[in-house]
C-alpha cells in the first residue's frame, strides 16, 4: 500500500542571513538560492535536489514576525532561538498522495500568507509545542517538483535558472532515504510515522539524509553546529 504522506522538504532554523550556509558550500553544495517571505518576517536560503530541498530559514524582520505570531499558530521567534531555548530546530513539509484534507492524520489550521502560490499551508496545531518539529502539509500547487533524473529535469518546461539550481559540485542529485529522530512525546509523531514518514522518538533530536544510496560512501557531519549527517 502506498504511503499517504511523503517528505516534500525540510527546513532548519538558522541565524539571520543564514551564515550557516558556508558549512554546506564547503561540502560541495554549490547551487544555492535565496528567498523572502513577504508578510511573515522570514527569509531563507534553499538547496535543491531532484526530489527534495533543504531550506535554511531565519527571522529577517523581527517586528513583522512578531506581528504575525497569531497567524503562524506558534512562536516562530522562539523556534528560531532553538540553540538557546531547546526548541526543535526542524520543520517538516509534507505532501499527500492522493491529496485529501479529510485524511490528514493530525489536527491542523490553515496558515495564509501573501507569498504563497496557493491558498495556504495546513499547519499542525501541535506546532504550539516548541520542542516538537514544526509539521505542515502543502496543497498540491505548493509541492516541490519531483524528477527521476537530470534528463527529466532538463526536458521539463521550467526556466533554465531553476534547472541549474539543481546541479551541485559534489554531484549529489536525489534524496534516497532519511531518518528523523525527535525528543517529542506528542501523538503526532506516531501518526505521521504510521502514514509513511520515517520519524522516531529518541533522546536527542537529529536528522540523517542519504543521497544517491550513498554511492560515494562519503559523509558530511554538520555537528556540532547542527545535529545533521548527510551521506552521499
Amino acid at each position: 500500500m502506498k504511503n499517504l504522506l511523503q517528505l516534500d522538504h525540510i527546513f532548519i532554523w538558522v541565524y539571520k542571513d543564514a551564515p550557516e550556509i558556508e558549512f554546506f558550500k564547503k561540502a560541495g553544495f554549490t547551487s544555492i538560492i535565496s528567498g523572502e517571505h513577504k508578510g511573515q518576517g522570514t527569509a531563507g536560503k534553499y538547496i535543491f535536489f531532484l526530489n527534495f530541498y533543504i531550506e535554511l530559514l531565519y527571522i529577517s524582520d523581527q517586528a513583522e514576525a512578531l506581528n504575525n505570531l497569531d497567524n503562524f499558530g506558534c512562536n516562530y521567534i522562539k523556534r528560531s532561538q532553538w540553540c538557546q531555548n531547546k526548541s526543535s530546530f526542524l520543520g517538516i513539509g509534507l505532501k499527500m498522495s492522493p491529496f485529501d484534507q479529510k485524511n490528514i492524520p493530525f489536527t491542523y489550521k490553515e496558515y495564509k500568507s501573501v507569498w504563497m502560490r496557493d491558498k495556504a499551508l495546513l499547519m499542525a496545531t501541535n506546532n504550539q509545542n516548541l520542542n516538537d518539529p514544526l509539521v505542515f502539509v502543502l496543497y498540491p500547487n505548493m509541492e516541490f517538483p519531483n524528477y527521476n533524473s537530470i534528463e527529466e529535469l532538463v526536458n521539463d518546461d521550467k526556466p533554465n535558472d531553476f534547472k541549474e539550481n539543481h546541479i551541485h559540485k559534489n554531484g549529489i542529485k536525489t534524496l534516497t532515504s532519511y531518518k528523523i529522530v525527535t525528543t517529542s512525546t506528542s501523538e503526532i509523531v506516531e501518526n505521521i510515522s504510521k502514514n509513511g514518514i520515517n520519524i522516531e522518538k529518541g533522546d536527542v533530536e537529529k536528522l540523517e539524509l542519504t543521497f544517491d544510496n550513498n554511492i560515494n560512501n562519503r559523509e558530511i557531519d554538520l555537528n556540532p553546529n547542527f545535529p545533521i549527517v548527510i551521506k552521499y
